[in-house]
């Protein structure tokens, strides 16, 4: 039996490392879930001038011409499914090929110029990586790929590319031959095209000696010293074993996969570990194929789930590592299974401390010379998952369970560095290392090379993100303030009136169409799905009407204006409203969030100052929510914005109180580092003694990892602040200063519209609640801020990350509470601490490599932001369940933490005007109804 035989790979998919070939045959699409383009097709009928498609290069049209030449049939489930879930995604249709004449056709629609479709090539499917070999496009299954071939004069076995090794290993053994199993790409397919059936080298096969054991975490001292000994002093090639350190949180347990390629092994190869006593063994004399039956295909056991891994490249294996390793993966269990008590979570470190698998390098695109041999330490974490849940939530989950074991492998790797056996550049393992691995840290010096094989061999058509837009109504419709808030949909409509929007919504809600939408007010967003999708794009654009009553002394808005346009409207009649402090930002999303407001001292959030609702139900129909009609709904309106819209509805409108306006004083201020002492009590000074309601600031603690400010957003709600309300914010020496009387259109534009000046942009927020800023929590939030800013700028190659933190010294904000969904009674205010992080975003950015940055540096900012609230609470200035702020908090906050004991209540009224769930369609967040 060859040495560089690996057993973690037995059960994964064969893919091979070259041939540009292409193969294919039976075409298939999928069940009628396509019901954004069923609803897109109906609505364009419905409504041909507000209706918009993008352009010609229409998934369904590439679909429909393939399927002129290969029929449908039945076997779409299987050829989109599987190992984990995590790699699993609906395709817009998949084929199954046979031969070489018929998939040549179909790479040429593919790849056509005018139509360059998404797609991934799956064989084995013992994947978890999205796009790994899953795509929303276009889907080639290769199963069908299953021939085994052996050719005895020349001692090879050829492979069809459909098969798993299981069922290679099966067909093998009755001739007393085997082959090397394992050797696979990362995904589907490779870079330089697709491989259809490999040719490998044969050996004889006999019987072997092995199986799996399972150890108890008592015998964990005795389990490392003997996988030590066992990784220095093995020299017998046969010999190989597999150890593994797993733990879901409560149960820590030791595994190992053990085979000696022979009847029996030598005397003292096995005896130190043989010697422990073990929990389960079924060590023994058997066949391969039955060795292989006891190992099986690394489920995790908690049902459904999502796979991620990395590896950490270690020479020998010693025992302070080997305790780390076990210290790391009991931490890790333990905390996330803390952190995510809905969720199963298995961690799990398997060191394999091979003899000489480098000794029979032949070369190719993974380094792995003789000189130096690393072991590969995967490194994974399970964790259980809805297989029915949203696309954009599972990329999500596997981006944030990805950074936990980047971070796992960092500290093992750490441990290893120490003791001589790492080194920080040493290669990763293609197959265990994470996707976004720099190219140079996987394959080395040969990077070069392969840019210029790849370029060679481009498959044209292959890997091509998303559509491009059709028009600039579609464009404009999809846009928004954040590129990681954007997707690009399968269409998008902009209704004119409630009327419109019910017909609409009905189409949508179909059950024989029931398709994917979002609703867009302003399109200051930031979040996948907040406003966005990749069905239907609802846009309000039309709804920006400003109806001032001055009999009822109200004022109604469409939500599709931003607050800076309500602003210079209602300046000139000499009122104003409570609404948003920085232009740009949205109506309809702010409303119905919460918002605070340069007049929230004075008056309470907006939600405390609406006065009716116009809402499009789920059913089509068209009501007015106030607080004597439609009593319940008007309560669940208030701060239950989640998704673009809220959770019962469309709002077209909202009328809200207008109070009079006169000249502010206020602006902008930027103050450098060598101020920080003075700038902390200043602001200390304010959160704990100010009593005017007219007087309210931003404070921002900002840094791009090289340098950092405290700036200041200023308003006094009249033409002059009493002495001593700002003396000594104002006192301290400022590198700028604009604050000055003026009108309130001029005060807000120069607070701009939160751009943070890099470019195009992705951007992380949550919140911190916090009663009163002291000097240390401010101090802690200024280390805070430089520390995270300057480490994530050098583990992102030193492009500019932007970390912020925004302390919001209200004085009564809770004082005019009148109820809603956001708990803010007057008894215990909490002021809203927005933490940020900002990254540059290309736009073509595909949407997977898009939702992973976003939940890595949101992972990140989940920490940031606990580090400054666990100052807070040493303080005595917050709870670890002090309610947070909608509008700011991450999506997965627990509904408990951003809505209270009002949950049940939302629950109920969710239930009661949405009852078939058309508002679940949005894939929005912190949904009252699973």
């Amino acid at each position: 039996m060859p040495t560089i035989f690996m057993f973690y790979f037995l059960y994964t998919g064969v893919f091979a490392l070259l041939f540009p070939v292409v193969f294919g045959s039976d075409f298939l699409l999928p069940h009628a879930d396509d019901g954004a383009v069923i609803a897109c097709n109906l609505l364009k009928k419905k409504f041909p001038k507000l209706a918009s498609f993008p352009g010609e290069r229409n998934l369904l049209s590439i679909c429909v011409q393939i399927l002129k030449l290969f029929p449908g049939t039945e076997q779409f489930v299987n050829d989109i499914e599987h190992w984990a879930i995590s790699s699993q995604q609906n395709s817009t249709c998949s084929i199954k090929p046979t031969s070489a004449e018929d998939t040549s056709a179909i790479i040429q629609i593919i790849g056509r110029p005018d139509i360059r479709a998404p797609f991934a090539v799956k064989s084995g499917g013992h994947a978890y990586n999205l796009n790994s070999s899953s795509t929303p496009g276009v889907q080639v299954s290769m199963a069908r790929f299953n021939d085994v071939n052996y050719n005895a004069k020349q001692g090879t076995v050829t492979i069809g590319f459909g098969l798993t090794w299981d069922q290679v290993y099966e067909r093998l053994e009755p001739l007393g031959i085997m082959v090397v199993g394992g050797r696979i790409t990362g995904g589907g397919l490779n870079n330089f095209g697709i491989v259809t059936q490999i040719t490998v080298e044969a050996h004889p096969q006999s019987l072997v000696f092995g199986g799996s054991l399972t150890y108890s975490s008592e015998t964990s001292d005795e389990f490392n010293s003997a996988i030590e000994d066992f990784s220095l002093n093995n020299v017998d090639p046969k010999a190989q074993l597999v150890a593994g350190y797993k733990s879901n949180g409560t149960q820590f347990q030791n595994q190992l996969f053990m085979s000696y390629d022979g009847p029996v092994p030598p005397p003292g190869i096995f005896d130190k570990i043989l010697s422990i006593p073990a929990v389960v063994s079924d060590i023994k004399t058997r066949t391969f194929v039955d060795m292989i039956s006891t190992i099986g295909d690394l489920d995790p056991g908690i049902g459904p789930f999502g796979f991620a891994q990395h590896v950490v490249p270690i020479v020998h294996y010693t025992v302070p590592i080997l305790e780390e390793i076990k210290q790391q993966v009991n931490a890790l269990a333990s905390r996330l299974s803390a952190e995510n008590s809905d969720t199963s979570i298995v961690v799990r470190i398997a060191p394999e401390p091979f003899f000489s698998s480098f000794a029979h390098s032949r070369g190719g695109a993974y380094p792995h010379p003789p000189g130096r041999q690393e072991n590969p330490t995967a490194t994974s974490l399970a964790y259980s998952i809805d297989p029915e849940a949203p696309l954009a939530d599972k990329i999500a989950l596997q981006s944030k369970f990805a950074s936990e074991v980047r971070n796992l492998a960092s500290l093992v790797q750490a441990k290893a560095v120490e003791e001589g056996q790492s080194l920080w550049d040493d290669i990763l393992y293609d197959n265990y290392a994470l996707t976004d691995s720099p190219l140079e840290l996987v394959y080395g010096e040969n990077v070069p090379k392969l840019r210029e094989i790849a370029a060679k061999t481009r498959i044209q058509g292959g890997q091509v993100p998303g559509n491009t837009p059709g028009d600039e109504q579609y464009a404009n419709d999809t846009d928004h303030w954040a590129v990681s808030s954007e997707q690009n949909s399968t269409c998008s409509i902009e209704p004119a009136s409630a009327k419109d929007i019910s017909t609409i919504i009905q189409i949508i809600g179909r059950s024989d169409i029931r398709a994917p939408f979002a609703v867009k007010s302003g399109g200051h967003a930031y979040n996948l799905n907040a406003s966005s999708t990749p069905g239907v794009q609802i846009s309000m654009a039309q709804f920006t009407n400003v109806t001032y009553d001055a009999e009822q002394d109200t004022v109604t808005l469409g939500v599709a204006l931003t607050w800076d346009q309500v602003y210079e409207q209602l300046e000139p009649l000499g009122v104003m409203v409570v609404g948003g402090r920085i232009n740009g930002v949205g109506v309809g999303g702010f409303s119905l969030g919460g918002g605070f407001s340069w007049k929230t001292n004075q008056f309470g959030l907006l939600t405390d100052t609406l006065v009716s609702v116009e809402t499009v139900l789920p059913s089509g129909e068209i009501v007015q929510a106030t607080n004597s009609s439609e009593p319940d709904l008007f309560f669940g309106l208030k701060a239950s914005f989640t998704g673009g819209l809220n959770q019962f509805g469309i709002a077209t409108q909202l009328t809200v109180e207008a109070h009079p306006q006169d000249l502010v004083f206020g602006g902008f201020l930027t103050y450098p580092i060598e101020t920080n002492d003075e700038f902390n009590s200043a602001i200390a000074d304010f959160s704990q003694n100010n009593t005017d309601p007219k007087a309210q600031m931003v404070v921002v603690y900002t840094s791009n990892g090289t340098q950092f400010q405290n700036q200041i957003l200023l308003s006094y709600d009249g033409p002059t602040p009493p002495s001593g309300v700002f003396d000594r914010v104002l006192s301290i020496p400022a590198v700028t200063s604009d604050v000055e009387t003026r009108t309130f259109i001029d005060m807000m534009s120069t607070f701009g519209d939160g751009d943070n000046g890099i470019g195009p942009f992705g951007f992380a927020q949550h919140v911190v609640p916090i009663v009163h800023y002291t000097v240390p929590i401010l101090e802690e939030m200024t280390a805070q801020v430089n520390a995270f800013a300057s480490r994530l700028s050098e583990e992102n190659n030193g492009e500019p990350i932007l970390v912020s933190i925004s302390p919001e010294p209200f004085l009564s904000s809770f004082a005019h509470s009148r109820g809603g969904a956001y708990p803010h009674p007057p008894e215990r205010q909490v002021n809203p601490s927005s933490a940020s992080i900002a990254w540059k975003e290309d736009p073509e950015t595909p949407l997977a490599d898009k939702i992973s940055r976003h939940a890595y540096f949101t992972s990140e900012l989940r920490n940031f932001t606990s580090l400054v609230q666990a100052k807070a609470v040493e303080e005595g200035q917050s709870l670890w369940d002090d309610i947070l702020y909608p509008n700011y908090a991450l999506t997965d906050s627990p509904l408990e933490l951003v809505y209270g004991e009002n949950v049940p209540r939302l629950r109920e009224i969710a239930a009661h005007y949405d009852p078939e769930k058309v508002m679940s369609l949005t894939g929005g967040f912190r949904r009252f109804q699973d």
